[in-house]
Parts: C-alpha cells; sequence; structure tokens
C-alpha cells in the first residue's frame, strides 16, 4: 500500500511539474531565481515560450531562464529571433542570453552531454543567418559571439 502510495504520489508531482506557469517567476531576475525557473519549466516548456507565448511578461521570463536550460543550445534560433525582433526589453535582454550561452558552451560541457555536431551547426546556421534588418550594437555583438564560439566548438572535437 505504501508502494502505491508513493508511486501516485511521484506521478501526480510529474503531471505538476509539466504545469509550470511561468509568469510566477517575473519577479525573480537573479540567476537562482531564472536558475530555478528553467529547472522547474524544462527544456520544452521554455523553447515553446520562447516561440509563442500568450504575455510579453512569460516570454521574458523564459529568455531570462535559457541560459540555464539543460540545453541550451537548442534554444538559440529563438533567441536570436527575438534578439533581432523590434520589441524594445526582449531584444536586448535575448541578446544577453544569447551571449551567456555562447560563453557558457564549453567542449566538456557538450561532451558530457553526448550533443551531436549535428545539433551544434543547426545552432550555428540561425546564428549566423541573423538578423534581416541592421540589428543594435548589443545584438550584433551578442551575435557574432555566439558565431564565433558555435563555430570554434564544432570545428574542434571533443
Amino acid at each position: 500500500m505504501l508502494l502505491t502510495l508513493g508511486v501516485c504520489s511521484t506521478c501526480s508531482a510529474s503531471a505538476l511539474a509539466g504545469a509550470v506557469d511561468l509568469s510566477t517567476f517575473a519577479d525573480r531576475i537573479d540567476a537562482l531565481g531564472c536558475a530555478r525557473a528553467a529547472e522547474e519549466a524544462g527544456d520544452a516548456m521554455l523553447l515553446s515560450k520562447l516561440s509563442r507565448a500568450p504575455s510579453r511578461e512569460t516570454r521574458l521570463v523564459a529568455v531570462r531562464a535559457a541560459p540555464y536550460a539543460h540545453a541550451p543550445e537548442d534554444l538559440l534560433a529563438s533567441l536570436v529571433d527575438l534578439a533581432c525582433g523590434r520589441d524594445p526589453n526582449l531584444a536586448p535582454e535575448a541578446a544577453l542570453s544569447l551571449y551567456a550561452i555562447a560563453q557558457k558552451l564549453t567542449q566538456s560541457e557538450l561532451a558530457a552531454r553526448e550533443v551531436l555536431l549535428a545539433d551544434l551547426a543547426k545552432a550555428e546556421e540561425r546564428v549566423s543567418k541573423g538578423c534581416e534588418l541592421e540589428p543594435e550594437a548589443n545584438v550584433a555583438f551578442a551575435l557574432d559571439a555566439a558565431k564565433q564560439r558555435l563555430q570554434q566548438l564544432r570545428e574542434t572535437p571533443f
């Protein structure tokens, strides 16, 4: 009976974990709050909120949590889209997260997670494509840093 109760509580906790509301993290802009938001939401939810969040506040929380994702390289394309966008609040935040992810990615970390070079190539392709219009200086700097870092990681085998 205790085993059944334990399994049921684990299942219900897992079901609740998928229903994390990122807007509850809106007032936590420090590293710990962002890391907790990334951990509780998971990479799939962060990716979906970066792409099509119903509110700008939720998208901003996802942008700030992106560097703390388990596989942040998967979020780079969405961050580039936001950094190249016209939103005066989201674009610089997305550029900052893009830069933070580029600095965070290391060969040992990617090897430990068994990231495929093809996955890095996809991210590098989107980062290299850049913005359609001339981006602001901070966005251009973040794109350039991410492009160089991804190229360096892809060219050097891990």
